[in-house]
């Protein structure tokens, strides 16, 4: 069985792209994201989730968090190209007939 090795560079703009499939199912979009947060296995990857998050959004866009280990020894090799997840958090723009 082999294995495939994402850079986080790949991975963070992968997750984005389905964080926006999903939003537009629901007839929202990126903009509508109010957060992101990233969970990155070694604060080492923030540059290259940095870099992809910046072609996704401007300074305005929603506010990042992030939590991640400081550079440490790499995880068990089971989890070494798992540990890595974003999250959003989304408001919906009601108009006036939806708010009653």
């Amino acid at each position: 069985m082999g294995t495939v090795k994402l850079d986080i560079r790949d991975q963070t703009r992968e997750v984005l792209h389905n964080i926006r499939d999903v939003l537009q199912s629901a007839g929202a979009d990126l903009s509508d994201c109010v957060e992101i947060g990233a969970f990155l296995v070694s604060m080492n990857d923030f540059g290259g989730y940095n870099e992809v998050y910046g072609e996704f959004f401007d300074y305005t866009g929603p506010g990042p968090h992030h939590r991640g280990r400081a550079p440490a020894p790499p995880p068990p090799p089971a989890h070494r190209d798992q540990g890595r997840g974003l999250e959003a958090s989304e408001v919906r723009k009601m108009d006036a007939a939806e708010s009653r």
